[in-house]
Formats: structure tokens, C-alpha cells, sequence
């Protein structure tokens, strides 16, 4: 049994506003910006890449000036160079983990133009083309998967698949048989397009003369067959990840969607005001349904990197079984996900925060802190009522994960996945302690407390808090807000204190170093007793320009 990422929220919110007159000397400041798996916008504990760039701050948003895409490990991703407009110029180069070039050529004013080469992981050459954009281009070296040179030095007739030949050039969604000639830089003759969309065969070809598109034509069987008269434009070798990163892509939960979305990206990438999710719950028994989101949000990630096919979702008609989502792959795919077993109990304190989660089966580590971080931007549940008192309560939810193969013909067949979420029944102000390795209590009547109160720990900031340390470290003028995580033992002695974030400037360590620096806190009380509790308590710095 393990216990995985034990984290509190406090019960009130104190946000000290030091006002600090700051001259913003340059517009140009360095930015970190993070992504997800899916190149989504979203913060630092769930990012698997990041971007070091200078954001636009005046009238629009946008990249501009030098820029680096790297992996959250550190390995460099990509380089290239933004102009004061935001439009890509000049020279991008794109990297596997291993540090090996995968793609190299030149954009003019955002668009891909001239020689574009693409290496496999070793970084040997295995295509160049001349781009006059992403999805207008003529090949000049073709290898294929077998070894075979299909094209060189701009000259020669060719036959490859998207997928079999070059699937680290196009993406999964393009599966294309193409048939053509070039001549010294130029198409010439029939280009042929092929393609089959479950029982549908797709098929299109087009007539080149010195390089100049004559006629085409389309051919299905739902439309028969149709003139056309431009290129095909469904192959792109645009890069997909810099295209969602240049739109600033946001499918996050935390930010949400639509304009309030957007604007809370605006606000945390501009103003690092950090997001939160607001619960909808009306009532406890409620409170469920926010936890099944972020569980969805955590899975549909996961299987994304599956390539899962098909994933739908379902809520919880009620606290009892639930199809949280499904999704299927190829019956003989070798990249099946874990199957999952798991308990998990959620507390929810009397102001409707989460402030203690555990984690009983086979969940994924990794996925056990996401679902905590999205659990700590998650605010106003509806607390548990006893006796018209409200005290911590405990969400009970067993997730599990089951399939089938489903035959289609002389298809291999199907394989679906189901995750499942279920209520279990309530106890509240039970202790659910998994690992039970120490004396640290997470479910109590009492949360911990700085002597005096929320008026008494203002003026302790006030007086305490150096608030010269973000401008002495050139912070440009924003709001910063750490959150510090902490013991309070059952004498009310700190301990193990550690920033959770870091919005830079010197503002993490000085927010510790206040923590650190003050007296003992008032202990938390569990039936009657002072117990040892982590506490979590927010600082924010609030810098102003002038």
C-alpha cells in the first residue's frame, strides 16, 4: 500500500499586497512558458515541455526575439527567431531527446520556404523538399523505409506511403499513398493521391507542366468524381506542436474554454495570476462530479500519447457505477495501457478545499500527481454539514479499468478500454491513511493557525516580508503568489518548509525564509488532541509599474 503526495489547503486565503514602484526598463523579458503532452498551454507540475522566449506585451500577445523549445528534462527541442511583429524568421531547427537534428530549414515571415531537410533519429538524411509553404512543395531526395533513393538531387519517380516511409514527416491522421515525378526541382506529369477512410477509397490526381499545376481531379465513391483546380493541400509539413504553441492552444480544465479561457490564459502568462477550477457543485453529494473531471482530464492526456481512437465521456448520473470514459486501439497494438485497480479517498475541509488525497492499487505515480495538482486548483465544494456544523468530510472513489476485443469481419478487430469511476459510501471524518509510516495527521476538526489570526499574520508579514526583493532582482511589474508547504507539530513547532511553485525573482526563498523565520503556530486538533498536520499557506508580492 503507498501513500502519494500528501498536500493541504488552508482554510482562509491571505494575500499580503506590497505595493513596490517599479520602472520597467525593457519590454523584452525573458518568459517561461509550459506545455502538456499535447503542447497545451498549462503550469510547470503537469508540463512535459517548455518554452524560454520574450512575450509581447503591448496591444497583443505574441512570441518575439530569440526563442528555445526544450523538454521538461532540459533536452533542447527546437530553436528559432520571432520578429517584433511575431512572425517566424529565419533559421528553426527541431531535436529528438537525444540532442540529434530531425528537421532543419527557413521561415519567412511565418511561412516554411525554401530547402527543408528531415533526418530520422540518428539524424541521417531521409527527405528534402523545396517549400514555397508547408503544403505547397516539391521533392528533391526521397528515401524510403526500404533504403530505396525514390528521389535525388531533384529528379526521379517515386511511390511512398505517409506512414510506412516517412512517419516522422507527416502526422497519423495523414495516411496517403503518393505517386509522382520530378524533374530538376519541377513536378512534371501525373501526381497521383491515394487513400482509404474506413470503407471509402479516396483518390485524386493532378497534371504538372514545368513545375506549373494544370487540372486535377477528385474521385470517391460518395461524390464521384469532381474537377478541381488547385493542389492537393492535405499534405502539410508544418510542424504541428509550433503551430498549436504559435496559437497558444489551450485545452486545460484550469484555464477552461471560450472567452473566460482565454482571458485567464491572458491573466496567468501576462499577470502570473494563478488559475483555479471553480467547482459547480450545489451540494456535498455533488462534489464527486469535480473529482470525475479531473480524472478525465488526467486519462484523455494519457491516452493521447496511446494514439487512442474514439474516446468518449460520460458523467455520473448518480453516486453509484459510472463509464468515465472509453476509448479503443488496433487489436494488435503494442502500446496497451496499464490496466488500473485503485481506491482513493478525497478530503474536503469546511471552507471546500481538498486538502489531503490517498492513493490504495496500481495508478501511476506520474498520474497520481496530476490528479493532485489539479485537485489543489480546485475551489468552492460544498462542505459537509453534521448537525448544522461543517466539518471535513471524505469522497470515496474506486477507479478501474476493463476491455474487450470486438471482431470486424477479417478486420483483426478492435481493443476497447472502459475506465470506470464509482462513489463508494461516505465515512466521514474517517482517517484514511494508506501508508500509515508516521504520526502526520490529514483528516482533523482543526486546521493549524498562526497565533493571533488572519489581522495578526498580515502585520507579521508587513514587517517581516522584504518586499525590495523582486525589484532588486528586475521583476517585471505583475502579481506573484507562492504557496508554502509546512509541518506543525502538536507543540506548534515549523518544519520541513518548502515553496510548492516558484514564480521566479527571488520570491519562492523569501517567502520560505518568512515562513521559517516566525513563531510557533497554533497546532491542529483531531478528537480532542493537538496532532502534527501540513499546512499550506499562500504569500503574494504584487509589483507595479510606474
Amino acid at each position: 500500500m503507498q501513500l502519494f503526495n500528501q498536500f493541504f489547503r488552508k482554510n482562509f486565503l491571505i494575500c499580503l499586497l506590497l505595493s513596490v514602484s517599479f520602472h520597467l526598463l525593457a519590454l523584452n523579458i525573458q518568459d517561461t512558458v509550459y506545455f502538456d503532452e499535447d503542447w497545451s498551454i498549462c503550469e510547470k507540475p503537469v508540463a512535459a515541455y517548455y518554452r524560454t522566449t520574450a512575450l509581447n506585451r503591448i496591444n497583443n500577445i505574441f512570441y518575439k526575439g530569440a526563442t528555445k523549445d526544450f523538454f521538461i528534462t532540459g533536452e533542447l527541442k527546437m530553436v528559432g527567431q520571432y520578429d517584433e511583429n511575431g512572425l517566424k524568421q529565419g533559421e528553426f531547427e527541431f531535436y529528438n531527446k537525444n540532442g540529434k537534428v530531425i528537421k532543419e530549414g527557413t521561415y519567412v515571415n511565418d511561412i516554411m520556404e525554401g530547402e527543408w531537410s528531415f533526418f530520422d533519429d540518428s539524424e541521417n538524411l531521409k527527405a528534402k523538399f523545396y517549400c514555397r509553404s508547408g503544403t505547397d512543395f516539391t521533392p528533391l531526395l526521397i528515401i524510403a523505409a526500404s533504403g530505396n533513393v525514390l528521389v535525388k538531387d531533384g529528379t526521379g519517380k517515386f511511390s511512398f506511403d505517409t506512414q510506412k516511409d516517412l512517419p516522422a514527416i507527416f502526422p497519423p491522421s495523414c495516411l496517403y499513398k503518393v505517386e509522382g515525378e520530378v524533374l530538376m526541382g519541377l513536378k512534371v506529369g501525373t501526381f497521383t493521391y491515394t487513400s482509404t477512410f474506413g470503407n471509402q477509397e479516396f483518390k485524386r490526381t493532378e497534371i504538372y507542366q514545368d513545375g506549373v499545376f494544370k487540372k486535377g481531379k477528385d474521385y470517391s465513391v460518395a461524390t464521384g468524381s469532381l474537377n478541381v483546380n488547385k493542389p492537393f493541400t492535405f499534405l502539410d509539413l508544418a510542424d504541428r506542436s509550433l503551430q498549436k504553441i504559435d496559437n497558444f492552444y489551450h485545452s486545460n480544465i484550469v484555464f477552461g474554454f471560450g472567452k473566460e479561457g482565454d482571458k485567464k490564459l491572458i491573466n496567468f502568462l501576462l499577470d502570473k495570476e494563478t488559475p483555479e477550477i471553480i467547482s459547480t457543485s450545489n451540494s456535498c453529494e455533488e462534489n464527486s462530479k469535480d473529482i470525475f473531471i479531473i480524472l478525465e482530464e488526467v486519462f484523455q492526456k494519457y491516452l493521447k500519447l496511446q494514439n487512442a481512437q474514439h474516446i468518449s465521456f460520460s458523467y455520473p448520473p448518480a453516486p453509484k457505477q459510472c463509464n468515465l470514459l472509453s476509448f479503443s486501439l488496433p487489436a494488435q497494438s503494442k502500446s496497451l495501457p496499464q490496466k488500473v485497480h485503485c481506491r482513493a479517498v478525497f478530503t474536503v475541509d469546511t471552507m471546500g478545499y481538498v486538502v489531503y488525497s490517498a492513493f490504495e492499487g496500481n495508478l501511476p505515480k506520474a498520474q497520481i500527481e496530476k490528479i493532485n495538482y489539479y485537485l489543489s486548483r480546485l475551489s468552492a465544494l460544498v462542505p459537509y454539514k453534521q448537525k448544522d456544523q461543517k466539518s471535513l468530510s471524505n469522497i470515496k472513489i474506486n477507479i478501474e479499468t476493463y476491455s474487450d476485443t470486438i471482431k470486424n469481419g477479417n478486420d483483426a478487430g478492435t481493443i476497447h478500454f472502459y475506465y470506470t469511476a464509482a462513489n463508494a459510501s461516505l465515512e466521514d471524518n474517517a482517517h484514511y491513511d494508506f501508508n500509515n509510516s508516521d504520526n502526520l495527521s490529514n483528516s482533523v476538526q482543526i486546521e493549524a493557525k498562526f497565533p493571533g489570526g488572519p489581522a495578526v499574520w498580515q502585520k507579521y508579514l508587513e514587517k517581516n516580508l522584504n518586499s525590495n526583493i523582486l525589484v532588486w532582482n528586475n521583476a517585471p511589474a505583475c502579481a506573484y503568489r507562492v504557496v508554502v508547504s509546512f509541518l506543525v507539530d502538536a507543540s506548534g513547532h515549523v518544519s520541513e518548509v518548502q515553496a510548492l511553485n516558484d514564480p521566479g525573482y527571488g520570491s519562492a526563498e523569501e517567502a520560505v525564509r518568512v515562513i521559517k523565520k516566525g513563531p510557533a503556530w497554533v497546532p491542529a486538533v483531531l478528537n480532542g488532541r493537538n496532532v502534527t498536520y501540513r499546512q499550506k499557506q499562500s504569500i503574494s508580492f504584487i509589483v507595479s509599474g510606474r
